[in-house]
C-alpha cells in the first residue's frame, strides 16, 4: 500500500501480472479508489427555475491521485439523502464538476431531483457518471447544486461521492 491518505487505496492486478494471463509485463491495470462525503444546507427558499445558482452549493467531493495511470476510465457515483421540510416541494438540479491542472469543467449532464411530498420527508437520490476524458495526475470531482426551486427554506442535501479509476500503469 502506498502512502496516500487513509481514504485512498491504490492496487495493481498482481495475479494477472504474476501469471502474465492476458496482461503483458509492465502493462497491468492500476486501480485507484477514493471517497468523500459532505452536505449542503439548510438551503434558503429559492426560485431559480431556468436560472443557474451564481455560487453553486457544493455537496460532496472526492480527489483521485491517478499518477502513473495511462488513459484511465473513472466511474463516479453519488448517493445522497435529501431531507425536505414540510411544504418545500423541491426541484433540485445537480451537476458534477472536474477540477484538474487549475481548470474546472462540468462532466456529464444535469441530474434532477423533485418531490411532490407535502410533509417532512427524506429521500435518497443517486447518479453515476463515467469520465473517460483528458487525464491529469490529480483530479477532484465535486457534486454541486446548480439550480433549485424550493418553496420553503430548510432542505438539506447530504451524500457520499466515490470514484474508481482503472487504467494501465
Amino acid at each position: 500500500m502506498d502512502s496516500y491518505p487513509t481514504n485512498l487505496y491504490t492496487a495493481q492486478n498482481t495475479l494477472a501480472c504474476r501469471s502474465n494471463a492476458g496482461c503483458p509485463v509492465g502493462r497491468c491495470p492500476g486501480v485507484v479508489l477514493s471517497c468523500g462525503s459532505g452536505s449542503a444546507g439548510p438551503l434558503p427558499m429559492l426560485d431559480l427555475a431556468g436560472a443557474s445558482i451564481i455560487n453553486p452549493y457544493s455537496v460532496a467531493s472526492v480527489t483521485l491521485n491517478m499518477k502513473g495511470l495511462k488513459n484511465p476510465s473513472v466511474l463516479i457515483t453519488f448517493i445522497g439523502l435529501v431531507t425536505i421540510p414540510a411544504g418545500a416541494l423541491p426541484n433540485i438540479s445537480f451537476r458534477l464538476r472536474k477540477s484538474c491542472n487549475g481548470a474546472s469543467q462540468s462532466i456529464g449532464g444535469s441530474y434532477n431531483f423533485s418531490s411532490l411530498v407535502d410533509v417532512l420527508n427524506s429521500e435518497t437520490f443517486a447518479f453515476q457518471v463515467c469520465d473517460c476524458g483528458e487525464c491529469c495526475d490529480c483530479a477532484t470531482y465535486t457534486v454541486e447544486i446548480s439550480n433549485a426551486t424550493l418553496a420553503q427554506a430548510g432542505t438539506i442535501v447530504s451524500g457520499t461521492v466515490s470514484a474508481i479509476a482503472v487504467g494501465k500503469t
